[in-house]
């Protein structure tokens, strides 16, 4: 980024007051909060800005201790100075922390610097109490690390030309304008192209599994050889195989038996064995072809959505990675937005379990009479922000298909919500959602 952006921001920020909170939305985004203003700064190495967003980004929760750090320290804190470090392009905040007993200042500094970019939470004493990028010794003569002092960046040899910068707000939205474009079809491809790779893999499951014409076909072969030769034991004297038999048609049927067999009663119980064996496989195979389906056209339903969505947000949950039990079979999806854990029912089977696991105080979501999937908002009794509910009920609409198309989505607590029967439930004390 450059100095003369920088300047101008420090000068910016040194308008305000405080610090009302600062917490990382992705691995290197912070939403920083002065006053009642929000500014995004994307200390990413190599590419790093700061720019404004008209709709807020909700992220994901971050619990490393650097962000129990940025939680404790920069919450509600007195602002009292943003400056430039000389001509680094390092942002300095200086701002008060107050706990109950004391009264603490602080350094927060935000190093664009490149490849060495940071975030470093330093004390009055030049102590390092956290950063989003630790420096070993091994890697640096500078040293970033916990309880560590602080070594400032030299000031570059040469004085670089600072240009007066008057309208760094309007900069900032057309810097993120720039940016959100750009990196909404980046996100796009890569999304689409997972989830094409998650269809083909299922399509060819569906393709591999037999055919249930060719299934009972086989089990009424084995049930009419084990039927024929029951009808038959009173006239077989010495067993034998192949065994030729006249069927009920007078036509000729050779029955072959395994090499275990050695009886034609153990060859009829065994045809008969193998019969119902078929038909278990048939009534099971039912069961997955319904569940692969199920699972087939949610994803064209994500493709779809993902093909139209303009909020790079929405694109986000196709990429998190749950942290889950290798013992927990996954029932649902699911996934985060604005901290909380978001699950959806991608058919019957799903929606009733998703409904089963819901506690009381969660968040039930449908769309309004339609037959569609059902989420809940895994908050208890932490209530969620309008903003999420909103975010959340248009991922609901968008996975079905109805986005845009004037349709309303319900939502109230999982307590208000009667089970009828299979997921087929009537709700109460419900508030309503139109896109």
């Amino acid at each position: 980024m450059k100095l003369s952006y920088l300047k101008a921001l420090s000068e910016l920020f040194s308008t305000y007051k405080s610090i009302f909170s600062l917490r990382r939305l992705e691995d290197n985004l912070f939403l920083l909060i002065l006053d009642f203003d929000e500014y995004y700064l994307d200390m990413t190495k190599g590419n790093s800005r700061v720019f404004i967003s008209k709709e807020r980004i909700l992220g994901s929760p971050y619990n490393a201790p650097f962000d129990v750090a940025l939680s404790k320290y920069c919450s509600r804190a007195k602002l009292l100075s943003c400056s430039l470090d000389g001509n680094n392009r390092i942002l300095i905040f200086s701002f008060l922390h107050q706990s109950q007993y004391k009264e603490q200042k602080l350094f927060l500094h935000f190093e664009f610097t490149g490849k060495h970019t940071n975030v470093i939470l330093i004390d009055e004493q030049g102590v390092v109490l956290e950063a989003l990028r630790h420096i070993a010794e091994n890697r640096s003569i500078r040293v970033i690390k916990p309880q560590k002092p602080f070594t400032p960046l030299p000031q570059p040899s040469k004085i670089p030309n600072i240009e007066q910068i008057e309208n760094i707000k309007e900069l900032l939205e057309q810097e993120y304008s720039l940016l959100y474009t750009n990196a909404l079809e980046q996100k796009r491809t890569v999304v689409l192209r997972n989830l094409h790779k998650k269809l083909e893999a299922l399509e060819e499951i569906l393709h591999t599994l037999p055919k249930v014409e060719d299934l009972q076909v086989e089990g009424e072969k084995y049930s009419k050889y084990g039927s024929l030769i029951l009808s038959s034991l009173h006239t077989l004297e010495y067993f034998c195989s192949p065994l030729i038999l006249e069927d009920y048609d007078a036509k000729s049927v050779c029955i072959e038996f395994p090499s275990k067999i050695r009886t034609f009663t153990e060859g009829a119980n065994y045809f008969f064995t193998q019969s119902k064996k078929i038909n278990k496989k048939i009534a099971n195979l039912h069961l997955q072809l319904e569940n692969l389906s199920s699972k087939i056209e949610f994803l064209h339903s994500q493709i779809a959505f993902v093909s139209q969505t303009q909020d790079i947000e929405d694109l986000q949950i196709f990429s998190q990675k749950l942290q889950k039990s290798k013992e927990i079979k996954k029932e649902y999806e699911s996934f985060f937005v604005d901290g909380f854990k978001v699950s959806v029912g991608k058919n019957e089977k799903e929606n009733l379990k998703l409904l089963q696991d819901a506690k009381a105080d969660d968040l039930w979501l449908h769309l309004q009479s339609i037959p569609s999937s059902h989420m809940i908002i895994h908050c208890g009794k932490k209530q969620p922000r309008e903003e999420m509910i909103e975010k959340s009920a248009k991922i609901l609409a968008g996975l079905n298909g109805v986005l845009n198309q004037g349709v309303v989505v319900d939502y109230t607590q999982r307590r208000f919500v009667k089970i009828i029967q299979g997921a087929n439930v009537v709700y109460a004390k419900q508030k309503s959602l139109r896109f």
